[in-house]
């Protein structure tokens, strides 16, 4: 009994050692990624004093332009202003990196989680936190506003762009494709690649416009095919 006793104190004492060891390396760890985020920021200033431009440098420019935010907004700095304020620097930096990820300025919420959090580094917010930020851009006059859709997927999207927007979009790709390749028809995977966009968006937007009686559907063994509707005319 006194061997296993002495054997289960050294397990509890080696196990206390490693998680301390853990969180103290843990702690290191997000005190140099503080720093490194400090001296790319740096950097990047430096560049747009000199006016390099990407042409210059692309690599070293993407890289720092990627970087994410240098000051993101936090609950102990902000306060009550907190999901204002994290609603403006959603804002501001969709607007310069959106265009990198979707070239339609539209993103899920799914996506947006995981984008903002890697450009935040350490400063990780909640899907709450990120949810009620965007249902304020709205009434911030913001460029982005929250836009959900009939089968309850929900997206930031620009503040200017409608359903009748994007059916037109997808009625332009429909038109080139017929145009370039002689095929009349899109499919959710083909306007996904097209368009930068995730599967679950691009059928979302697909069967918005499908609602708005821009596109007829044709249901085959092979997939869905999206056509023009010939009937409006």
């Amino acid at each position: 009994m006194g061997g296993v006793l002495r054997r289960q104190e050294q397990e509890k004492s080696q196990t206390e050692k490693l998680a301390s060891d853990a969180f103290s390396d843990l702690s290191s760890l997000l005190d140099a990624a503080a720093e490194v985020v400090k001296l790319a920021d740096r950097y990047s200033q430096s560049m747009k004093q000199r006016q390099v431009s990407k042409v210059d440098d692309p690599e070293f420019y993407d890289l720092l332009s990627d970087m994410g935010i240098a000051n993101p907004a936090t609950k102990r700095a902000c306060g009550s202003r907190y999901h204002e304020t994290l609603a403006r620097e959603l804002s501001d930096f969709l607007e310069e990196h959106l265009k990198r990820h979707s070239k339609t300025s539209v993103i899920a919420l799914t996506d947006l989680y995981c984008l903002i959090n890697r450009a935040r580094g350490t400063e990780l917010i909640s899907p709450n936190d990120l949810y009620q930020a965007c249902t304020m851009m709205k009434t911030l006059g913001l460029a982005f506003n929250l836009h959900e859709f009939r089968s309850g997927v929900v997206v930031l999207q620009p503040a200017n762009q409608t359903d009748e927007f994007v059916a037109s979009t997808l009625e332009s790709l429909l038109n080139a494709r017929n145009t370039e390749e002689c095929k009349d028809y899109i499919t959710t995977v083909w306007v996904a690649q097209k368009l930068s966009i995730s599967l679950a968006l691009a059928n979302e937007q697909l069967h918005s416009a499908e609602n708005l009686t821009r596109f007829c559907r044709d249901e085959t063994a092979h997939g869905i095919y999206f056509y023009k509707n010939l009937f409006l005319n």
